[in-house]
């Protein structure tokens, strides 16, 4: 049905200032829905701000590439502004608003890292991120309603706000990764073992005690969670009879995204008499292997986090501040 959507005409507005406070291009902000956008203009694929936003196809020669926001990601979803990247490094703020607006206010993030401000137009919904070490050039703007814009604006300071060292915070943040859900799965068992009705919540409590420790900590309730899959292969006479275990954690802490992985694995006697009497030891065994390699990999994976870049960071505060805004 997505052909249906298939438009010829670019989404090409020949200025910012041609945005009205409320619409721009016959897009109709907080009415016009992402199948109207659809319908009516070329869009295309690619790296979005965030998942509720469309990239609308440049026309060719085009000064900017534009990207309309929405307050969800599906077809019913509203249009509630626009980013727009500049593809003209010549650009200056002076040739973006409109002849009557006046010069823009400038405002200034609570916490910055690089010497950067946005200069906005409150009244007329549009703002620019403006990177004074690029030498004032404006790197992208958003266009919204101006009370859109005024909710992002209540986040910000008027006067210019210290220029922090970002090595100095990133090393102030928590390094603890807090997990919140561990799952523990019998998924494959050839042989069961015993007290299997009891197996995974058995387990599941250990899992629990033995990722407490160092930087990872056990806290209900928290986004971050581990699961263990336990799989237990056996044929009777056969060779490659065996148990493996793999868990994998996922987390994050105030330093960033934090994922890692371990497996186990330990053989089991060909004859089932053999490998049931052994097979609790085998996947202790197995278990153990997999949970240290996981945390070890963690542990690694955490001791080398590092700051993102100044720019990298600009961008973030940047995107947060407008999604904010325009959700």
């Amino acid at each position: 049905m997505e052909r249906l959507f298939r438009a010829d005409r670019y989404f090409d507005p020949r200025d910012i200032a041609s945005f009205d406070g409320r619409g721009w291009e016959g897009v109709v902000l907080d009415e016009t829905t992402r199948d109207d956008l659809k319908k009516q203009f070329r869009t295309k694929g690619g790296s979005f701000v965030r998942p509720e936003a469309t990239i609308l196809t440049p026309a060719p020669g085009a000064r900017w590439e534009i990207q309309a926001l929405q307050d969800a990601n599906n077809g019913k979803a509203r249009i509630t502004g626009f980013h727009v990247e500049f593809r003209d490094v010549g650009v200056r703020p002076e040739e973006v608003g409109g002849r009557d607006w006046g010069r823009p206010d400038e405002w200034y993030p609570r916490e910055r890292y690089s010497d950067w401000c946005v200069l906005a137009w409150p009244r007329n919904g549009v703002a620019l991120l403006v990177v004074r070490e690029q030498g004032d050039r404006p790197a992208s703007a958003l266009v919204t309603t101006p009370g859109r814009l005024g909710r992002m604006l209540d986040d910000m300071e008027r006067n210019p706000t210290r220029v922090e060292d970002l090595r100095r915070q990133f090393d102030r943040l928590s390094r603890t990764v807090a997990i919140g859900q561990v799952t523990v799965s019998l998924s494959r068992k050839d042989i069961r073992p015993r007290r299997s009705d009891r197996f995974e919540d058995d387990y599941r409590s250990r899992a629990r005690r033995d990722i407490d420790r160092g930087d990872i900590a056990y806290s209900p309730g928290e986004g971050g969670s581990v699961y263990v899959d336990v799989e237990i292969y056996f044929r009777d006479g056969k060779d490659n009879n065996r148990v493996e275990v793999s868990a994998q954690l996922s987390g994050r802490n105030e330093r960033g995204q934090i994922s890692a992985s371990g497996s186990g694995s330990r053989r089991l006697d060909r004859y089932e008499d053999r490998a049931y009497d052994d097979l609790e030891s085998a996947i202790d065994r197995a278990y153990d292997e997999a949970i240290d390699e996981m945390l070890g990999q963690a542990a690694r994976n955490i001791r080398n986090q590092s700051p993102p870049s100044p720019a990298d960071q600009r961008r973030l505060a940047w995107y947060r501040l407008f999604e904010a805004a325009t959700r």
